[in-house]
């Protein structure tokens, strides 16, 4: 039997008749929470992520920060450039900034509607919604377009960003004086912005920390990795001490970029597996393969390594331009060339952080982001994009980002802290340190 609608979890074979609409994903919430919920009084918080990629906003209930319902768009503003630095060349005047700006708002007027929807069906009949408080989160470029903030000093060096953030603002001061026909919620709503670190390290990976337990004292190291077109990366020493940075790993692990690359829905090659000297592929919702995910890349590859049909430089063994894998779908040695940089990017970026740590037994990373979290830490580790020492000791921990930010709604110790995290972090620019070049380069091989 299946489902009503198709959610893509990949375990049945949906006929494909509901089409994933990348550009409007409502999330369900957890239906064993639905009875608590129901008891509540309408007193509600709502944190939003702004991605480079997508824009999700959750609300939570008050006091208990019990997540209600999920809004997830696409972000609209990839109109004007599928990554950060597009958008900031874009944004080179004020008429520019402006577009972008009034872009994002009226998305975010819609997705308003539609969270507060979603989550008035969720709560008592006749309960009226009071919106506290709202935690927004994002890189240093999405927050300062958010905000109608002029992004120029961040496309040249000494990338100083106009504003860190870290300040209680209302919604007007976001809206500006953007014309819109129509807002869903008072325009004195608290709105709170977790300072950002520096130009490439945002309030989104102060957020991620603090949901990963940065700031709190511990015997043992951790670090974060947030995989993504950029990936942000942060280590907290036993003593206490933060280092962060960013690397940039590309599209290629969105699937951006590959030809026959998709989103992680029905009909992408998402694993594969190797039996009798044989590649198997998995595909979501079971059904014909049309194109291949992130974790598909990243898993195929593997495989392909293993079998001896990649060589360990990235080159495909039959010096042919492509393998065909399954249903005519094929990998083109220009996607794994791809891979290769972005991978390479992270791992090099973790075994700078690391290089003066002590013990690398005792540190745990934290996987965060859609491709973080679902990735195959052994598989990584076999490509070298992990480094080998954390393979025992990895944990997924989804949209950190979010559930920090969320953290933040209700609670002003933890704002306290999020403000400590970004006090005591270093940034570290990769670019400007003599020997990373060479630790990036020997990174590309698998």
């Amino acid at each position: 039997m299946l489902c009503k609608i198709c959610h893509h979890c990949g375990l049945c074979e949906g006929d494909g008749r509901f089409k994933n609409d990348e550009s409007s994903m409502l999330i369900e919430t957890n239906s064993a929470l639905n009875n608590s919920i129901k008891n509540l009084d309408g007193k509600i918080g709502i944190a939003v992520d702004i991605g480079t990629t997508t824009i999700v906003a959750s609300s939570y209930s008050f006091p208990a920060c019990i997540k209600i319902a999920d809004v997830a768009e696409v972000n609209a503003q990839r109109a004007f450039g599928a990554d950060v630095i597009s958008r900031i060349k874009y944004a080179k005047d004020s008429s520019s900034l402006k577009k972008l700006h009034d872009v994002f708002i009226r998305q975010l007027s819609n997705i308003f509607t539609r969270l507060l929807a979603s989550t008035n069906e969720k709560l008592a009949r006749g309960c009226s919604i009071d919106v506290l408080r709202i935690v927004f989160c994002g890189n240093t470029s999405m927050l300062s377009i958010a905000m109608n903030i002029p992004v120029t000093s961040l496309a040249s060096y000494p990338f100083e960003p106009a504003s860190l953030f870290g300040d209680s603002y209302t919604l007007k001061d976001i809206i500006s004086d953007s014309r819109l026909p129509y807002f869903p919620l008072k325009l004195s709503t608290p709105v709170f912005i977790p300072a950002c670190i520096s130009a490439f390290i945002g309030a989104d990976t102060v957020c991620a920390m603090l949901d990963s337990g940065f700031g709190e004292n511990a015997e043992n190291g951790k670090v974060l990795a947030d995989v993504g077109t950029n990936c942000e990366m942060a280590i907290q020493t036993p003593t206490g001490e933060i280092f962060c940075t960013s690397s940039a790993a590309g599209s290629a692990f969105e699937a951006a970029g590959i030809k026959e690359g998709m989103a992680a829905c029905e009909g992408a090659i998402a694993a594969s597996y190797i039996k009798d000297s044989n590649i198997f592929y998995r595909v979501i919702g079971g059904g014909k393969a049309k194109g291949i995910c992130g974790t598909g890349l990243l898993s195929v590859i593997n495989s392909l390594v293993q079998l001896g049909k990649i060589e360990k430089n990235g080159a495909i063994a039959s010096n042919i331009d492509f393998i065909e894998l399954c249903d005519n779908v094929k990998l083109y040695q220009a996607d794994i060339r791809n891979f290769q940089l972005a991978k390479a990017a992270v791992y090099s970026g973790l075994s700078y952080l690391m290089k003066n740590a002590s013990h690398e037994d005792k540190y745990s990373l934290y996987l965060a982001g859609g491709f973080g979290t679902k990735l195959n830490v052994d598989e990584a580790v076999k490509l070298k994009m992990i480094p080998e020492f954390f393979n025992k000791n990895s944990f997924a921990v989804g949209n950190a980002a979010l559930s920090g930010a969320a953290k933040l709604l209700f609670n002003d110790d933890l704002i306290n802290r999020s403000n400590l995290i970004q006090q005591k972090a270093k940034s570290i620019n990769l670019a400007l340190e003599a020997d990373f070049q060479n630790i990036f380069i020997s990174s590309i091989d698998f």
